[in-house]
């Protein structure tokens, strides 16, 4: 069985994302684009960098696709080793200054281990 991950490319206007197979194809059926207020408050902007991966999800659900991960692209300034947004003064993002945004994504991805 073929394993696939969900690739999400965050931007300062968008969020593209798609279900992509372990061969490296992307499923064009899968594919989002999906508008984002980057200087919305954190709560917003979290929210929406989350939608999209439950989006696929479901899809994947649907189409007994086996996830074998999510691949985030994040705009910088960011702290990749620490998932930690460094936005100030760059017109975006400045809401989720600080965060630790891939532990709240994870919180919003599984509600019911909070």
């Amino acid at each position: 069985m073929d394993k696939y991950c969900i690739a999400v490319d965050v931007g300062g206007t968008s969020i593209k994302s798609a279900i992509v197979s372990s061969r490296g194809n992307l499923l064009p059926e899968s594919y989002l684009d999906t508008p984002i207020d980057s200087k919305g408050t954190a709560a917003q902007i979290l929210q929406t960098f989350t939608g999209p991966i439950i989006c696929h999800f479901d899809f994947a659900a649907a189409n007994k696709l086996n996830i074998a991960g999510i691949g985030i692209g994040m705009p910088g300034p960011f702290d990749y080793e620490k998932g930690t947004g460094l936005y100030r003064g760059v017109n975006k993002y400045e809401a989720v200054y600080g965060i630790n945004v891939i532990d709240e994504m994870t919180k919003r991805l599984h509600p019911e281990n909070d």
